[in-house]
């Protein structure tokens, strides 16, 4: 029930729930809910691109150059998918300030683990999601990013920042995301 939540506990309102932050529960998840926050959250503080640029549309970035490059298999779509879903309910962190934040680390790694168990994906995050997940960095530097931010060395070519996803609104990437969801959990 609602009003029998333990605050001591590190807990969390998900707009219909709490969940523990340190001990999540496979249960808890829902697509919905991580399409709609995933939607909503502005990669790099919010601060760095040109135009509102979410964790979706980055998500939907790596999900359709997978598609692209002819990744098939259910599973490796839905990690991809879900890669960056811990943030969902943890926020984003900017790369440098996440590395050194040990206990945001420990509870993005608990609530991978506790998705990976619920949607039965691999615990270690596979070396073709971190291809994508660069592959996407580097196509949003080159499309979205001032030329002041300098070489971000070690990322592969970017490719061309499809044009629908630029401006999309935020109801529109949920949609897309909640589709593609679905689609690779059946």
């Amino acid at each position: 029930m609602l009003h029998d939540v333990d605050f001591s506990q590190a807990v969390a309102w998900t707009g219909s729930r709490y969940i523990n932050v340190d001990e999540p529960d496979p249960a808890d998840f829902d697509l919905s809910e991580i399409a709609t926050a995933l939607s909503r959250i502005r990669r790099y503080n919010g601060l760095g691109t040109r135009l509102p640029w979410t964790v979706g549309q980055h998500t939907l970035l790596c999900y359709r150059f997978a598609l692209s490059d002819g990744m098939d298999q259910n599973t490796a779509l839905l990690t991809l998918l879900l890669h960056d879903a811990p943030e969902a309910y943890l926020g984003d962190m900017i790369h440098p300030v996440k590395q050194g934040d040990h206990i945001y680390k420990d509870r993005e790694a608990r609530f991978w683990a506790a998705m990976s168990m619920r949607w039965g994906l691999p615990l270690v995050m596979p070396d073709r999601v971190h291809y994508y997940d660069r592959l996407a960095l580097a196509t949003e530097k080159a499309a979205l990013i001032s030329d002041l931010a300098g070489d971000w060395p070690g990322l592969p070519s970017p490719r061309e920042m499809p044009d629908d996803l630029l401006g999309s609104s935020d109801e529109a990437i949920r949609g897309e995301l909640l589709a593609a969801f679905v689609k690779r959990i059946h």
